[in-house]
C-alpha cells in the first residue's frame, strides 16, 4: 500500500462508523484475503490488547495506589503523546512532498476547529467534508481542461 492509498483508506476509515484503527485493520484484511482476511485482520489486532489490557486493569485495581506506579503511568501518557505527533507528521509526509498548500490549509483549519476552537467534531466533519470534496472535484476538472 503506497502512502496515498493507506492516507485515503485512512480517511475513509475516519468517517466509518466504529473505531479509526478497526475500520482500517479490516479494510486492509479485506484487501489482501476478502472476508477472511478482514476477520483475521481484526481478532489479530483487538485479541491480544483486550487480554492485556484486562490483566493490566485487574493489576491496577490491586496496586493503583503506589506512588511509583503513578510516576510511570505518567511517563508512558508522554510517550502516547509522542507517538500520536509521530504519526501526524508521517500522514503529512505527502502534502508536504507534493507541496499540496491546499491540503495542508484544509489540515490546518480542521485542526484549528477541532484542536483550537473547540468546535465539535461532527460538525467540522460536515463542513469539511463537503468543502474539501468540492476542492478536489475543482481542481481536477482544471488540471483535465
Amino acid at each position: 500500500m503506497t502512502a496515498d492509498e493507506f492516507n485515503e483508506t485512512f480517511a475513509l476509515c475516519h468517517f466509518l462508523p466504529g473505531p479509526n484503527v478497526v475500520n482500517l485493520s479490516v479494510v486492509f484484511g479485506s484487501r489482501f484475503r476478502g472476508v477472511a482476511g478482514g476477520i483475521a485482520a481484526f481478532a489479530g489486532l483487538l485479541g491480544p490488547p483486550v487480554m492485556i489490557v484486562t490483566i493490566l486493569a485487574a493489576l491496577y485495581a490491586r496496586f493503583g495506589e503506589i506512588a511509583a506506579l503513578q510516576r510511570t503511568l505518567a511517563g508512558v501518557s508522554c510517550a502516547a503523546v509522542g507517538l500520536m505527533f509521530s504519526a501526524i507528521f508521517r500522514m503529512m509526509l505527502p502534502l508536504i512532498r507534493k507541496r499540496d498548500l491546499v491540503g495542508l490549509a484544509l489540515l490546518a483549519a480542521v485542526f484549528a476547529a477541532i484542536g483550537l476552537l473547540r468546535l465539535p467534531l461532527p460538525v467540522v466533519i460536515l463542513v469539511a467534508l463537503p468543502l474539501s470534496i468540492a476542492i478536489t472535484f475543482g481542481m481536477r476538472r482544471r488540471v483535465a481542461a
